[in-house]
């Protein structure tokens, strides 16, 4: 009767722990999402960026050339 407690104990154990490992990897997969995400939009941005100092660099140019 022992045996069989321990066996039980060591059972909900295990399935305690692969419960855990599947919460841990929803997380996981969850925040590689959104690290995604936020890349996408941090490169968004830097090209945006990046467009308008050229115009701006566009405008400076002319600028001086007309003067």
């Amino acid at each position: 009767m022992a045996v069989q407690s321990k066996v039980s104990t060591v059972e909900k154990s295990v399935a305690n722990a692969k419960a855990s490992v599947t919460q841990a990897e929803k997380k996981l997969s969850t925040a590689q999402e959104q690290l995604k995400e936020k890349q996408k939009k941090a490169e968004k941005q830097a090209k945006e960026e990046k467009k308008k100092a050229e115009k701006k660099a566009q405008k400076e140019k002319k600028k001086l050339e007309k003067q």
